[in-house]
């Protein structure tokens, strides 16, 4: 009923954009986009994010595919991995399907991909994954540092 309740004001709260890039093993080199639009709300420690990569060419880069380019470092704190939705378009990720996390005290977030058949776990997506017009989206929430 409310009795016995304090109001309470958000007095940490912000709402921006940002500009989100991938990275192959680190390096993005000769990587170009048509599009690259990130928004973000905080509230608190609290940070939902929103992205939207079309990749026009994917360079030369090797390696791990990471997502970065969040307005905060996530939360330095064992084990607090966060996952998010992931959508991807115009990629080669044979029988599995794209997601991926954040790690503790990072800004990048690391792409893989998970088997839908078997028993088989999950591998790390590097630049063979992606295409010269692959699109991704990324909806997820972490904990700021």
């Amino acid at each position: 009923d409310g009795a016995g309740q304090q109001s309470e004001v958000l007095n940490d709260y912000e709402k921006g954009t940002f500009t989100p890039v991938m990275t192959f093993g680190g390096g993005n080199t000769s990587l170009t986009y048509h599009t690259q639009v990130g928004r973000y709300t905080k509230i608190g420690n609290r940070v939902c994010c929103q992205l939207y990569l079309h990749i026009n060419a994917k360079g030369s880069s090797t390696g791990t595919a990471r997502l970065g380019g969040f307005p905060y470092t996530s939360e330095n704190s064992s084990n607090l991995y966060t996952t998010g939705t992931v959508w991807t378009n115009t990629v080669n990720m044979g029988n599995s399907v794209t997601t991926g996390y954040l790690d503790p005290n990072s800004v990048l977030f690391k792409l893989e991909r998970q088997k839908t058949s078997s028993n088989d776990g999950v591998w790390s997506c590097d630049e063979s994954n992606f295409s010269n017009s692959s699109d991704i989206m990324l909806n997820f929430t972490y904990t700021a540092a």
